[in-house]
């Protein structure tokens, strides 16, 4: 029961928006962005054939442009009804949602049921993205099949953080769905059930005390993103130090192997230079032994022949 009154045919918009919300559409988008005319609109393969809608489910953000070269709308839709944008938030796509909208789609557009990017976004829990779609304009106050709105839904799932948010923003407490249920009637949160209470009964006061305490929640929030930042540098800082140094000690491992290398050549070459000498030495005494060999038998020789020569004289 509840918020499943959210599906069916298209709903009636609210009638009034967000505080401060200009009700012409166009007023909620920002400065034209120009697209990008480096982005080849055949880029890929299988990739180049998906439409703009595909692109957005699956976060592709740099065929965004190729898609809008290849003359797609932005505010293009499927069977039912959901537009580029919607796709995108109904994937929880942080990026692509955003940059569609720097591509000025149009964060009211409903789908066939009515529903719009925020109530895809109040119905999954994504606060970002709620943030980003209000910042954007998107209008709090509409309505989807049922009379359904994005407070609705985002009780009925008990997601804190997106309740608190549309309450900061002015979301209406007490607005009935068709089923004559109010915001409060379809949470068990008692967190929610508190400020639901605190912002009918207190009014903008207690909607400011909801800001005060996100302000204090978003300081918390950014020291400990800055403390994870410095963290995470310092890590990093590390882990290139590290790298560095097992480059250091590498070229130095590598250094050493080569004078190894050298010292080991070197020592070979003193071997063979000793081996080479030591032949060298052999063969210097075996000549000379030879030639001693030789200088004995001519010696012999000539003794032999002497002696012959004077035995003969005697006859």
């Amino acid at each position: 029961e509840g918020a499943e009154g959210a599906e069916g045919a298209e709903g009636a918009e609210g009638a009034e928006g967000e505080e401060g919300a200009e009700k012409d559409p166009n007023d909620f988008r920002g400065p034209p962005v120009e697209v990008d005319e480096n982005a080849h609109p055949n880029k890929g393969s299988a990739e180049s054939n998906l439409s703009l809608i595909q692109v957005a489910e699956r976060n592709l953000v740099d065929l965004v442009d190729s898609c809008l070269l290849r003359n797609e709308e932005i505010e293009m839709q499927d069977d039912k009804g959901c537009t580029p944008l919607i796709a995108a938030v109904q994937h929880a796509h942080l990026e692509m949602a955003e940059f569609l909208l720097t591509r000025c789609a149009y964060p009211n557009a409903r789908k066939h049921n009515g529903e719009t990017a925020l109530h895809a976004a109040a119905r999954h829990g994504h606060r970002e993205l709620m943030h980003l779609l209000i910042t954007h304009g998107a209008r709090l106050e509409a309505e989807s099949d049922g009379r359904t709105r994005a407070l609705h839904l985002a009780c009925h799932a008990n997601h804190e953080e997106c309740v608190h948010l549309l309450l900061e923003r002015g979301a209406e407490v007490a607005v009935k769905n068709e089923n004559g249920q109010t915001p409060l009637a379809l949470t068990t949160s008692n967190n929610i059930k508190n400020w639901l209470q605190s912002v009918q009964t207190g009014g903008e006061a207690a909607r400011q005390a909801l800001r005060v305490e996100t302000s204090e929640v978003e300081v918390v929030r950014l020291a400990e993103l800055r403390k994870a930042q410095a963290e995470a540098e310092a890590a990093e800082k590390e882990r290139i130090a590290a790298e560095e140094a097992a480059r250091i000690q590498k070229a130095a491992d590598e250094a050493q192997a080569l004078v190894d290398a050298k010292t080991a050549l070197e020592a070979e070459i003193d071997n063979l230079k000793k081996e080479v000498e030591r032949f060298e030495a052999e063969a210097a005494e075996r000549e000379e032994a030879r030639l001693e060999e030789e200088e004995r038998l001519r010696l012999e020789a000539e003794k032999a022949a002497k002696k012959k020569k004077k035995g003969g004289g005697k006859k």
